[in-house]
């Protein structure tokens, strides 16, 4: 077979293997150690692959997706660190969003479909595409789930476009599955930490550690956990750092580099630490906010 295999191959410019979507597998109790075997044998495999085909001539790339948080906990649990060649996949650039949103309407079955024509001009005052941009969490998925749920709105409404109402009740709808969703990708890796996201519930849009931590006490969870379970906010996005202008960062603004984020946060006393909680998770968490636009940061 692998005769048959290379000689068929031979044939082509080149093998793209790609393998995606390995958590869909996984127990509802978080990662295990055979997952991270698992992910390390495939990669082992790919790279095999490659091997044996290249003594063939055959141009061959096997790539393994996986996210942030999982490829930190395998790297964590591989002895040779480093090893492997990473690519990372992370949208700072809110342009590249929306030319995302752009390409798959030009793609679409409407006749020069465009943002304008679906879509009021602006929410709040802020230009609408922005303003769903900035409760997305910067992620393509999330962006295109939340527009979806503004045009389920709209639909429903019998809108010939998303009005502002339409966004307003998409966000609704949308800041609930990001939520939910968070809460599962934090159980894959800190099953402990389940639920630990709702401690804010009903709390200021910028809150205090010390009023964070008094709310993971309520919900059961030990004092020594809560440094580890903000810094597991922090990760996932629910949390950005408030520096000392007044400012709020969030990870994926800094392309998951948490030692950008260990400076912004600078040396003030952990209990004088200020959070700004994400748009995205305001409806769903009831969160007491304002109309103000966000704090933007250059970096």
């Amino acid at each position: 077979m692998r005769k048959d295999v290379t000689e068929y191959l031979s044939t082509k410019d080149k093998l793209v293997v790609l393998i995606d979507n390995l958590d869909k597998g996984w127990e509802s109790n978080g990662v295990s150690g055979n997952d991270l075997l698992m992910i390390r044998t495939l990669i082992e495999v790919g790279r095999k692959i490659e091997r044996n085909l290249s003594k063939a001539n055959i141009d061959s790339f096997c790539l393994v997706f996986l996210r942030n948080d999982i490829y930190e906990l395998l790297l964590d649990n591989t002895p040779d660190r480093g090893k492997e060649g990473k690519i990372a996949i992370d949208w700072t650039d809110r342009n590249l969003l929306k030319q995302i949103i752009k390409n798959r309407l030009s793609s679409s079955n409407v006749e020069n479909a465009n943002w304008g024509k679906i879509a009021a001009s602006h929410v709040d005052d802020r230009g609408s595409l922005d303003w769903i941009i900035d409760r997305c969490l910067m992620r393509p998925r999330y962006l295109i789930d939340f527009i979806n749920r503004c045009l389920g709105s709209a639909s429903s409404r019998s809108h010939s476009q998303i009005e502002p109402d339409d966004f307003k009740s998409g966000y609704q709808a949308f800041s609930l599955d990001a939520l939910v969703n968070t809460n599962l990708e934090i159980r894959d890796v800190k099953p402990e930490y389940y639920d630990a996201v709702f401690c804010m519930r009903g709390m200021k849009h910028r809150t205090s550690r010390i009023s964070i931590s008094l709310s993971l006490l309520s919900r059961g969870f030990i004092e020594k956990e809560h440094s580890d379970i903000i810094e597991i906010m922090i990760w996932y996005g629910v949390l950005g750092v408030v520096d000392d202008n007044g400012l709020a960062t969030f990870i994926y603004e800094v392309e998951y580099n948490s030692h950008v984020i260990d400076q912004l946060r600078g040396k003030r006393n952990l209990d004088d630490e200020i959070f700004e909680i994400n748009r995205a998770f305001w409806p769903a968490l009831k969160i007491d906010s304002d109309n103000t636009a966000p704090n933007v940061r250059l970096i």
